[in-house]
């Protein structure tokens, strides 16, 4: 996976506003809070008060770092951007604390290798990509872990099992 650069230095104060807090506003995909683009953290949080989320905002993207938790205090995922768009390697957890995902991302599209499971901890997939594009070995799995699909990209050609059925006309089956 290529390394993410970080466009700018961004310093992130020391600002947390509820992420239910009616001054928040987004507009084409900048957050406002009190009619700026906002800078510091969104947070929100379970009842009981443990925090169920935690992102950063530099002038309005999202920056950094954010978190998200369970009610019952389980990590459910860790996800980096840089200035709005999704970068380095984004993982999520279902609430039995299995991993649920692992996607490395680059400008906000795919970029490497990006695994999928099922509650359980089985496979659903393993998928390649460069550039936010297909690429290289493709694998899914079923539920109860037969192989759904198995295929290699190649110059952005499907090669082997793609799990798509083939269309039988009516008129031929009589």
């Amino acid at each position: 996976m290529k390394k993410s650069k970080v466009k700018s230095a961004a310093i992130i104060p020391d600002l947390e506003v509820n992420a239910e807090n009616e001054l928040l506003e987004r507009k084409k995909g900048v957050l406002y809070y009190e009619g700026l683009p906002f800078s510091g953290k969104i947070v929100s949080r379970n009842l009981g008060s443990p925090l169920a989320s935690n992102t950063p905002f530099f002038e309005g993207k999202e920056h950094g770092l954010s978190e998200g938790w369970y009610p019952n205090g389980t990590k459910q995922y860790e996800r980096f951007y840089d200035h709005g768009q999704k970068t380095g390697t984004h993982k999520g957890w279902w609430q039995n604390g299995q991993p649920k995902y692992i996607r490395n991302m680059l400008n906000d599209v795919f970029e490497g290798n990006v695994k999928e499971w099922y509650a359980n901890g089985q496979p659903y997939m393993d998928f390649n990509y460069i550039n936010g594009q297909e690429a290289g070995s493709q694998k899914a799995w079923k539920s109860d872990g037969r192989i759904k699909v198995n295929y290699v990209v190649k110059n952005g050609r499907k090669y082997g099992l793609t799990g798509v059925k083939n269309c039988i006309s009516l008129v031929d089956k009589q």
